[in-house]
Formats: structure tokens, C-alpha cells, sequence
């Protein structure tokens, strides 16, 4: 889990919040779930891909596996919140930035 490797990853920062990440994980969870069964249930009932239904036989379903993905949109909003508010949204940026440090700085030493 990402929560038990933040620390590791970040040098030793402290997770902003333990109940948005317990949050995060858990909307994550059922949004996917949720999202996944909805739009296999619409399946079993006859519901083919890339395909456009304009009698709104499967508006159900599908309304139901948007909710879920918008669950799953506000569970990642909930992580990236977390996340900037620890390590700051320099240190998320930097991230994505070459490293300053020459390579050779680090590999060991030979004796």
C-alpha cells in the first residue's frame, strides 16, 4: 500500500492525513467495484461496447457506473490533496524534475 511506502519515498514526511488516505482507499475500492459490476451487469443484460442505446434500455446501469466513477474521481482528488499538502506542491512537481545529483554519486564506491 502506497501509505507504507510514502515515507520511504518521500525521505521521512509525514502523511497529511490518515482518514483521507483510509478515505481515499476505500472510495477507490468501492468505486471500481461498484463501476465494474454495473457495467458488467449491463453486459448480462445484452449491452454491447461502443455501441449507442437512444431507447435508454441500460440508463440504469449506466447511471449508476458514472456515479461510481465519479466516486473513484473523488477518491483520487482525496489522494492528490493528501499528497500536496504533505510534501507541498514544489515536491510534488519535483517529482517529474531530472535529478540534480550525477549518477555517479550514486553508486558505491570501490575499495
Amino acid at each position: 500500500m502506497f501509505i507504507n511506502l510514502f515515507p520511504i519515498l518521500s525521505n521521512g514526511a509525514k502523511l497529511y492525513s490518515q482518514k483521507l488516505a483510509s478515505f481515499h482507499f476505500w472510495a477507490h475500492l468501492l468505486g471500481g467495484i461498484g463501476m465494474g459490476a454495473f457495467m458488467g451487469m449491463a453486459g448480462l443484460r445484452g449491452m454491447l461496447r461502443r455501441a449507442v442505446y437512444l431507447n435508454g434500455e441500460f440508463n440504469i446501469y449506466m447511471i449508476l457506473a458514472a456515479l461510481s466513477g465519479s466516486l473513484i474521481l473523488l477518491a483520487f482528488l482525496a489522494f492528490f490533496y493528501n499528497i500536496v499538502m504533505s510534501i507541498g506542491i514544489k515536491g510534488v512537481i519535483g517529482i517529474f524534475m531530472p535529478a540534480e545529483t550525477d549518477t555517479k554519486d550514486l553508486l558505491p564506491s570501490e575499495k
